[in-house]
C-alpha cells in the first residue's frame, strides 16, 4: 500500500473572482495538496497556523472554502477516500512541514499579508423550528347591554 503524503493527494480548486461587481467562476483546476500548501504559505507569509487550519478542514471534511480579499476558492479532494481523521490530517501536515528544506516561519509584517481569511465548514441543514402557537383563550360570554333611560323633556 502506498503511504499517503500531501504530494499524492489530488485536489480540485475552483476560484470565484469579482469582475466589475459580478462573480465569475473560473474553470476547476486539478493539482496536488503539497502545491496548494506552498501557495498558501506564500500568500499568508509563511504563517502555517492558518494553512494548518485549511488543510485539516479539507482532509477531515473533504472540501473547504477559503475567502481572500479579492477572490474565494473552493478546494475539494478529488478522491473522497483521502479523507482523514483530525489527528491524521494534522500529522500529514506536520510531516510535510518538517520535510521542507529551509522552512523558517517568519513573523508577518503588518499590512504585508492578507488580513481577512475565512475557512468555511460545509453547511448543515437543521430542521426549522415551528413557531410557537398561542394557547386558545376561552371566549368570554356575551355581555348584557345596559339599559339607559333618557328622561323626556316636558
Amino acid at each position: 500500500m502506498v503511504e499517503k503524503t500531501l504530494h499524492n493527494i489530488r485536489i480540485i480548486e475552483t476560484k470565484t473572482v469579482l469582475v466589475e461587481d459580478k462573480r465569475v467562476t473560473l474553470d476547476p483546476v486539478e493539482s496536488n495538496l503539497a502545491a496548494k500548501i506552498e501557495e498558501c504559505l506564500q500568500i499568508l507569509g509563511n504563517s502555517n497556523i492558518v494553512t494548518l487550519e485549511i488543510v485539516v478542514e479539507l482532509l477531515s471534511v473533504g472540501q473547504v472554502r477559503v475567502q481572500f480579499r479579492d477572490y474565494s476558492e473552493l478546494v475539494e479532494l478529488a478522491d473522497k477516500r483521502d479523507i482523514q481523521t483530525l489527528v491524521g490530517a494534522a500529522k500529514l501536515f506536520e510531516d510535510y512541514m518538517a520535510g521542507l528544506h529551509g522552512f523558517r516561519p517568519r513573523p508577518p509584517s503588518i499590512g504585508a499579508t492578507t488580513q481577512r481569511i475565512r475557512v468555511q465548514p460545509p453547511k448543515v441543514e437543521l430542521p426549522k423550528p415551528k413557531p410557537p402557537t398561542a394557547p386558545e383563550l376561552p371566549t368570554p360570554p356575551p355581555r348584557a347591554k345596559k339599559r339607559v333611560r333618557i328622561p323626556l323633556r316636558p
